[in-house]
């Protein structure tokens, strides 16, 4: 008699509502060839050791690794929510003691009632939830519309994200960014498997990231030995803004003295925030640089409703091609290239006291006449409630690639650009700002159009007092003399009188070419 194996049955059953989490490892394939393997598994590590011990804390499941990320469940909404949102502060921290290992993640939420067979889950709901995670950028946590309704007055902040178009659904979906307020999510009495936390502010400074801006945040241990996640409490915005500035010449002729032009700015602007934006703009064409390109200062308001923003900003721009001539509207180039910093300085409605920083990636920009256009993506880091953190500081590089020695890839030098905000409630004295200086490379700085001298880790330019409330700009040229890497590594810092930590932001990161 012929003996057979009688093939055991999967189990499949209804789970009753979950709410399914999904993260990923941005940019992976690029962070393996930018580090190698060894370094890069060290990075996925640490992605794994954040995602499983909010997971676990919060009495999730863990469902599988999907190879750039993890997927979960939760039987709590608020719970999710709320290990979303530690995940990404324990995310900052890590990028703040590992800048060269600096990683970001993206987390889709979404709720309902899956399928589950073996130790998996399936459905709808868990589709939904991969392809709201496939939305989001670095840094950045997205929620269908059943997860916000979920946890309706528990804490969370959701900024409408617009509608997005998902493969196999038939309609549109809408999503919201998660943030959270001053007291933290209320995720309910669960039994004991941690002890009771408190969301506690952290006396963190507002920092930007690299091309997804962030918040510093620490993790500390409660005196019952459970983690605690220490926060400022913060929203994302992302936004996409439309831009027209009517300009007059102030002053001067980009000949013998440099052209300054002003006026005013508005257009719409959608994503965080659907409204207007309103701002008053300066222009100013240096002659130092053949009037070959922009400096823009601006300060102005984001509305919507009730709601409002306050901030100032600080572009700077050259033409790809051509000399940028505003005597000659005909001869001006259509599109620019920039770095668009800006940090937050108020707010009204629900960003009553806001303060923070982001960033705007320039799009295009024209000039027609004395009219300038621009299209601007951008993202904003914002504290919305409760005590600020004491500066907000962001720098950028006005170049990505330059040369050690000569190069006709890219250039030698560039320019750091750094925007500042006092958020206190006193005048900052004794200002400092540093780089610090790559082990491996020989550099050369200095402010504006002084002379270059080398510089160190140490190397510490004087800045002036700075009002409460007011911000400030600097500028600084640096030409790399010969580095030993690939690539270097800048993080502006900022030391004032008083501060107990430095202002740090975001490292920059500035490729190497030979």
């Amino acid at each position: 008699m012929k003996l057979t194996k009688r093939r055991r049955p999967q189990r499949r059953n209804k789970q009753g509502l979950l709410t399914i989490l999904f993260t990923d490892l941005e940019g992976s394939t690029a962070m393996t060839q930018r580090l190698g393997d060894a370094r890069a598994q060290e990075v996925v590590r640490a992605h794994n050791t954040i995602v499983r011990r909010e997971v676990s804390t919060r009495g999730g499941t863990e469902v599988k690794h999907t190879g750039d990320g993890i997927m979960a469940t939760f039987p709590s909404a608020a719970r999710a929510v709320a290990a979303a949102v530690a995940m990404q502060q324990a995310t900052r921290t890590y990028n703040d003691g590992h800048p060269e290992t600096a990683f970001n993640i993206a987390i889709g939420l979404n709720a309902g009632e899956p399928v589950a067979e073996d130790a998996d889950v399936f459905g709808s709901a868990v589709q939904l939830a991969a392809r709201t995670c496939a939305e989001a950028h670095g840094g950045q946590i997205l929620a269908t519309n059943v997860v916000r309704e979920l946890v309706f007055g528990k804490g969370a902040l959701f900024a409408d994200a617009g509608s997005a178009e998902m493969k196999g659904f038939s309609e549109a979906v809408h999503l919201f960014e998660v943030g959270v307020g001053a007291e933290g999510i209320d995720e309910g009495d669960w039994g004991t498997r941690r002890s009771p936390a408190r969301w506690m502010l952290a006396g963190a400074v507002v920092v930007g990231m690299g091309a997804v801006a962030g918040l510093a945040f620490a993790l500390t241990q409660s005196g019952g030995g459970a983690a605690t996640v220490a926060s400022v409490p913060y929203t994302q915005l992302r936004l996409q803004a439309k831009l027209a500035t009517a300009l007059k010449v102030l002053g001067g002729d980009c000949a013998t003295t440099d052209l300054t032009l002003g006026g005013l700015t508005s257009g719409s602007v959608a994503g965080g925030i659907n409204g207007t934006i309103d701002g008053d703009s300066r222009v100013t064409q240096s002659i130092s640089d053949n009037c070959q390109s922009v400096i823009v200062i601006s300060t102005g308001h984001l509305i919507a409703g009730a709601d409002s923003i306050a901030f100032a900003d600080f572009l700077r721009a050259r033409p790809r091609v051509g000399k940028f001539d505003t005597a000659n509207p005909g001869a001006a180039p259509a599109a620019l290239e920039g770095t668009d910093l800006w940090v937050v300085t108020g707010g009204e409605g629900r960003y009553a006291g806001a303060t923070g920083d982001g960033e705007c990636e320039l799009a295009g920009l024209s000039l027609a006449g004395v009219t300038a256009t621009a299209d601007l993506n951008c993202v904003l880091n914002l504290t919305v409630s409760g005590a600020s953190a004491p500066v907000s500081l962001r720098g950028e590089s006005v170049s990505h690639t330059i040369a050690e020695g000569v190069s006709q890839s890219a250039p030698s030098e560039t320019e750091i650009f750094v925007l500042y905000r006092n958020n206190t409630d006193a005048a900052l004295t004794g200002l400092s700002l540093s780089l610090g200086s790559p082990a491996d490379a020989h550099l050369t700085a200095a402010p504006a159009s002084d002379k270059l001298v080398p510089i160190s880790a140490d190397t510490k330019w004087p800045l002036p007092d700075l009002a409460p409330g007011e911000v400030g700009r600097f500028r600084l040229h640096v030409r790399l003399i010969s580095g030993g890497g690939d690539s270097m590594t800048l993080t502006p810092r900022l030391s004032a009188t008083g501060l107990k930590t430095d202002a740090r932001s975001a490292p920059i990161t500035i490729a190497v070419a030979r």
